[in-house]
Formats: structure tokens, C-alpha cells, sequence
């Protein structure tokens, strides 16, 4: 996938005119963004014996994003060029992944079923690659500024698993898995055992319960210094002052089959996040190409709420509607003592969807999703200190905030239709 958008502003201000001369002002600005990601894998199926068959599969990825500023001023002076303004940015972020993913499935009878494996990956990281580009004065004469700087990053990421499904009776069944992760940077090296554990009973034909514990760990991050859903964030590897962030979550959650052909499914979750990261980057668009480290500030953070789903579904037509109510805050000293809101905490989501197959060659579809809007921080009050006499000079003031991400922005929603024609050849 390759995304490319560009946005262009031009402005022209004629102050007087004289005849054919005149003084004016032009000034244009311009935004570049670009992204895309390419994958490639190879993989390799072999049977060992009926119950036991195997796939070994390699794998590349690449992940990038470009961010391009541009911004001019030209001031006329009687129809003359008299002065230019040009400043300039080009930042550039990439991730390359190589390698390779080996499993193993073993089935020694239908009530029982053993997984394992292993994975390897090699990480180039560039988080950012900058290039700042000034200069003013007009096209003969010029005082330019130039600067460059970037950050590259190599990271090795080894993993095993096991993972054992059983039925214990036959109402009752469980899933219990292990996994090993080890990451290795320059200069550190991390460790990480995952347990994750799930219990299903089923009470009835129509009803089941379940119970289940995860923890993950995650070693990147993603750094963003704009409240905006936009590609120029990018993605940090775990680093000797970084630790690895790692997640534990419990979940409960009932399962019902009603009658007519309708499912009614809902749970309730709690989770726990410790080493997440924000980045303190002031009024910067896009995170700083080599000091970005220095700017991290580490915390903790929480979610919790319940969700509902229920569907239909019939030889033709499926129709499904899914609500969530969650809670998602965050707590890092440095900013607030407390916890706080987190960004990302949209209270109240809802997903509509229908399917229908018209026959076995169109099917048509509508899906509207909708959900709170994502959190922003802005001041409170403004706290003006008293002028001093005999002092020339602006009095000085200041900004109050109450908390971070106090204020929520407007609800999102977005309704997608459309038709899909299937034919053999």
C-alpha cells in the first residue's frame, strides 16, 4: 500500500499601486505526506504424520513515512523583488524487518491440541531522518542555513512459544500458552515470559462462559507530538534508557445463541500497561531526528469497560451491531501527579454492519462506525501578573491547565457502502 497526499496554500496581498508598479506580498505553503508498507513472505507447508504437520515461512517487511514542509514569502518593493523567506523540512522514517517464522501443530486426538514454534526477526530502525533547509535575502544574494541529522537503530528479536488447548469434559475447556521473547539492541539486551491462560464452561447449548489472563510485551513505541491522525508519527525501538512495555489483562465474558438465529456475546475487561512513553516535543510538528531520547518521559497506564455484540445471520444476509464503553487513562509524574485521561479515550464506540449476497456472484454491504472523539489539553484561565511601574513592557502572563487532555474533540463517524461482483475464469 503507498499513500501520497499534498496540500498547497497560495496568497497574494497588493498593498499600492502605481501604474505598473506596485508593492505586494507572496507567500505559499506546502505539505507533502507520503506512506506505504510492502511485505513479501515465502512459506513451506510439510506433513510429518497425520497429527502432526508443520509450516516454516520467511518474511520481509518495509514500513515508511515522509512528511515535507515548505514555506515561502516574497515582499515586491515598486514591482521589485526585494526579499525572500524560504524555509524548508524533510523528514523521512523507515523500518525494515527480516526473517523467518517456524511452526509446529500436533493434534494426537480431536480433544487435544499442541502448538509451538519460534521467530526470528532483524529490525533496521530510522526513526527519523531530517533535513532543515533556510535561507532569506532575494536570488542573488542569499544567507542560507542548512542542517542535518538522523538516528539509525539495529535490533534483534528472538521468540518461542507453546500453546495447549485441551477439553478437559465436555463442557468444560482449556487454553493455556507460554511465551519467551528476547530483544537485543546495542548496548542492552531485554527478557520477557508471557503467560497467557483461558478457561471456557459450557453451562447449556445456548449458553458459555469464559475467564482468561494475557501479558505482552511490546518493544516499540510509537511516538506522536499532534493530536491529528495523520502519518507522521513514528516508531522507536526499546533502548538502554526505553525499557519494553509490558500489558496484563483479565477477561470475563458470557456467550448466548437466542433464538431466530441470533448471538448475543459480552464481556468485560480490565488492563494494565507499565514502561508506556509519551514524547514532550513542544510545539514541533513531527519528533526530532536525534535528541527524540532525551524528550521521553515514561509512565503507566490502565482501560477497563464492557462489550456488547449481537448478530444475525441467515444463508443470504448477515447483520451485526457492536458496542463498546471503556474507560483508558494514563499516569506519568512528570506531567500530572494522578491520573488523567488518556488520548485515545473515546468513551462510547458503536459498529452497524450488514451483508447480503444477492446471489453467488454481487454481494453488497454497509458498514457505519461511530465513536467519541479523541482528547485533546488546552488552558483553563489566564492568570495576567500585575505591570510594575517604571517598567516598560507587556505585563507578564500565564497559562493554567487543569489536567492533561482535558477537553474531548468532536464525535468521529463514517458510513462505508459497497458492491462486490465475483466471477471464475
Amino acid at each position: 500500500y503507498s499513500g501520497n497526499d499534498i496540500m498547497k496554500v497560495n496568497n497574494k496581498q497588493f498593498e499600492k499601486e502605481y501604474g505598473t508598479n506596485y508593492n505586494r506580498e507572496e507567500d505559499r505553503t506546502k505539505f507533502n505526506l507520503q506512506w506505504g508498507n510492502l511485505t513479501a513472505s515465502l512459506n513451506w507447508k510439510y506433513q510429518f504424520s497425520p497429527k502432526l504437520y508443520s509450516i516454516f515461512t520467511g518474511v520481509y517487511t518495509h514500513n515508511r513515512s515522509r512528511h515535507d514542509y515548505l514555506s515561502e514569502e516574497r515582499v515586491f518593493d515598486e514591482g521589485q523583488l526585494s526579499g525572500i523567506t524560504h524555509r524548508e523540512r524533510n523528514n523521512r522514517s523507515t523500518i525494515d524487518d527480516i526473517g523467518y517464522r517456524m511452526e509446529f501443530d500436533y493434534r494426537p486426538n480431536p480433544a487435544h491440541r499442541l502448538r509451538m514454534g519460534s521467530n526470528y526477526l532483524m529490525h533496521f530502525f530510522r526513526p527519523q531522518s531530517a533535513r532543515t533547509w533556510d535561507y532569506s535575502g532575494t536570488d542573488s544574494r542569499k544567507d542560507t542555513l542548512s542542517r542535518e541529522a538522523s538516528s539509525s537503530y539495529n535490533g534483534q528479536e528472538f521468540s518461542l512459544y507453546a500453546e495447549d488447548d485441551i477439553a478437559l469434559s465436555n463442557r468444560l475447556r482449556l487454553n493455556a500458552g507460554l511465551h519467551y521473547t528476547l530483544f537485543h539492541i546495542t548496548g542492552k539486551t531485554y527478557h520477557s515470559i508471557e503467560p497467557r491462560v483461558s478457561i471456557r464452561y459450557q453451562c447449556s447449548d445456548r449458553v458459555t462462559f469464559k475467564a482468561s489472563y494475557t501479558e505482552m510485551s511490546q518493544f516499540m513505541h510509537q511516538l506522536s507530538n499532534t493530536y491529528l491522525n495523520l502519518p507522521m508519527d513514528f516508531w522507536i525501538p526499546s533502548t538502554k534508557r526505553i525499557a519494553p512495555m509490558l500489558s496484563r489483562q483479565y477477561a470475563v465474558g458470557m456467550y448466548l445463541q437466542l433464538p431466530f438465529r441470533i448471538r448475543l456475546n459480552m464481556e468485560g475487561f480490565y488492563k494494565t500497561m507499565n514502561h508506556i512513553v509519551e514524547y514532550d516535543g513542544g510545539n514541533s510538528l513531527t519528533p526530532s531526528a536525534d535528541d527524540w531520547e532525551e524528550k521521553i518521559h515514561e509512565g503507566k497506564g490502565k482501560a477497563y469497560g464492557l462489550e456488547w455484540e449481537t448478530c444475525y445471520s441467515n444463508s443470504r444476509t448477515h447483520v451485526s451491531a457492536a458496542y463498546t464503553l471503556s474507560w483508558s487513562k494514563r499516569n506519568f509524574p512528570t506531567f500530572y501527579h494522578g491520573w488523567y485521561p488518556d488520548k485515545f479515550d473515546n468513551r462510547h464506540k458503536l459498529n452497524l454492519s450488514v451483508r447480503h449476497n444477492f446471489s453467488s456472484r454481487i454481494e453488497a454491504y454497509a458498514s457505519w462506525t461511530y465513536h467519541t472523539g479523541n482528547r485533546m489539553t488546552v488552558p483553563q484561565q489566564q492568570v495576567n501578573a500585575p505591570a510594575i511601574p517604571g517598567i516598560g513592557g507587556e505585563p507578564a502572563s500565564e497559562w493554567i491547565y487543569e489536567q492533561p487532555n482535558n477537553v474531548s474533540l468532536p464525535a468521529y463517524h463514517r458510513l462505508d457502502l459497497g458492491i462486490n461482483f465475483r466471477s471464475t475464469t
